[in-house]
């Protein structure tokens, strides 16, 4: 990534950024007009989860066991670039605008390259932050970049990342988000308490 500044956010992007789970709820109801039913939806989604370390749109498509695979793919990229900055969290824009002249900014995600483009892409941010898409673990990706800091700060919806970050940089910042309208993982608790701040929003400054 470029370096500009000598302070960086890292951005988890969802559940933090991405209201994930309306997303979800779109692509549900969107395919229940191809006469897929909710349920199929959640088995094929387990399914990938169940195998695969990420969600992927090829797989997720195959999963569903339909025979318009070609067509299912192009439906779900055109929920994303109709609905993707809606499902941006209204504080986003916010936080990002009053940080990006003072921090570099970068979306660290875990995910499918594809899938995650397409979400970042199509959601309108500010101009300025930069992403990063990794299918490993986010304490390696951000080993390459946390020496040059001098400041670093992670927010986070996933107490196993923050575990990771924080036990292998310990000085690196993390906040745990648990925003109250999406969070699916707080039932995973964190094994070494290691989060310094717990928040619900991004309605903050550094």
């Amino acid at each position: 990534m470029k370096k500009q500044h000598d302070t960086l956010i890292v951005l988890d992007f969802d559940h933090t950024l991405f209201n994930t789970t309306l997303f979800v709820e779109q692509l549900k109801k969107t395919l229940a007009s191809y006469g897929i039913l909710e349920t199929q939806v959640d088995a094929a989604r387990q399914a990938i989860k169940d195998c695969c370390r990420v969600v992927d749109i090829d797989n997720f498509i195959d999963a569903l066991q339909q025979e318009n695979f070609d067509e299912l793919h192009h439906v779900v990229h055109d929920i994303i670039k109709e609905y993707a900055p809606s499902f941006i969290f209204s504080d986003v824009h916010n936080f990002i605008t009053a940080h990006v002249s003072t921090h570099d900014i970068l979306i660290l995600t875990q995910g499918d390259t594809e899938l995650q483009e397409q979400k970042i892409k199509h959601s309108n941010l500010p101009e300025g932050v930069q992403h990063i898409i990794t299918t490993g673990t986010k304490d390696d990706v951000m080993a390459d970049v946390v020496g040059t800091y001098s400041a670093v700060y992670l927010f986070e919806d996933k107490a196993k990342h923050i575990d990771e970050v924080k036990q292998r940089f310990p000085k690196v910042i993390t906040y745990f988000i648990q925003r109250p309208e999406d969070k699916p993982y707080a039932k995973f608790a964190s094994v070494c308490e290691c989060a310094d701040y717990v928040i619900e929003n991004l309605d903050i400054r550094l």
